[in-house]
């Protein structure tokens, strides 16, 4: 309990630390005006790019599809549940057609990179962390794919739409993943650094944009207790219970349930703004998921990780 209650609160101090940094300055004027839109266009063409190749290069191998086929599949079907359900919850929270894009996007993915790799490890262990991020491949690759389109407010595919660094880079990262070819040392520790700025930088840009908009109606919003509660709480509960109703490997089951109890993913932010969107919903959404998830986390991973023995 003590040890996932610490990695949890580490995790948080230094996501809240950068969306103080980001907050302040802009509150101060530090930067100008067009910083947030600067961080995305960085997030989008140099970080998030870097962070997919590198996750879909080690995660796609033959030796991990022939060894893991059966978790991959797995994965898949608890991906299309989620998907599912929160395509019926979302029409309750809003109409606007951005705005329940970004309550979908934050319903479907959680935040795995940042928070969620690091718990894993430092709760269960580097191999349940490999495992975690074999099993997370789906819910990647709808991240880089349907993701991006579904917070662009254009929503156009086209052959120049496909033609984005970060599909190039999906695509680039699963044919170095199939065929076992590696980049130069200096090309791969250059994507690696970059791959690690990706977090950083978007809790920064969560702080900018936290700092357009008065906090008080966000906590005034019951919209954001309850889209939070259900990522947090409901969901790792109600599909933890059905994977075990259906009689799903325990191992399964708990990598299913650590995945969904993490908080909103942070592209929420990063997102929107990249497209020139008002990127607040998303922001307001991340904050208060990772606000409660300091309580929740804790506590799901270690009756998990009891459980599981």
């Amino acid at each position: 309990m003590m040890a996932s209650f610490s990695a949890a609160l580490g995790q948080m101090a230094v996501l809240f630390s950068f969306m103080l940094c980001g907050y302040i300055f802009n509150k101060l004027k530090i930067t100008p005006p067009e910083t947030s839109q600067v961080l995305s266009k960085l997030e989008m063409y140099i970080f998030l790019p870097c962070l997919c190749y590198r996750t879909l290069s080690g995660s796609f191998t033959r030796e991990v599809l022939g060894s893991k086929l059966k978790l991959i599949l797995s994965a898949c079907v608890l991906f299309a549940a989620v998907v599912a359900v929160s395509l019926i919850i979302v029409r309750f929270f809003s109409k606007d057609k951005m705005q329940r894009a970004i309550y979908l996007y934050g319903f479907i993915i959680p935040n795995m990179g940042y928070m969620g790799y690091p718990l894993v490890e430092a709760v269960f262990g580097a191999e349940v962390l490999a495992d975690f991020m074999v099993f997370a491949t789906p819910f990647n690759i709808f991240i880089y794919t349907a993701g991006i389109w579904m917070l662009n407010p254009n929503r156009t595919w086209s052959v120049k739409s496909l033609l984005n660094p970060t599909l190039i880079a999906l695509f680039l990262g699963v044919a170095a993943g199939l065929t076992g070819l590696r980049l130069p040392a200096f090309m791969d520790t250059a994507i690696a650094s970059a791959a690690a700025c990706m977090s950083p930088t978007a809790m920064l840009l969560t702080g900018f944009v936290l700092a357009r908009a008065p906090l008080g109606a966000m906590f005034k919003n019951p919209k954001t207790y309850i889209a939070s509660f259900i990522r947090l709480v409901a969901f790792p509960a109600v599909f933890g219970g059905l994977m075990l109703l259906l009689r799903v490997p325990d191992y399964t089951a708990l990598l299913g349930i650590c995945l969904l109890a993490l908080p909103i993913g942070l592209n929420n932010v990063v997102f929107p703004e990249s497209f020139g969107v008002d990127s607040t919903a998303g922001a307001q959404l991340c904050l208060m998921a990772n606000i409660m998830g300091v309580i929740t986390i804790p506590l799901i991973y270690s009756l998990v990780g009891t459980l599981a023995g």
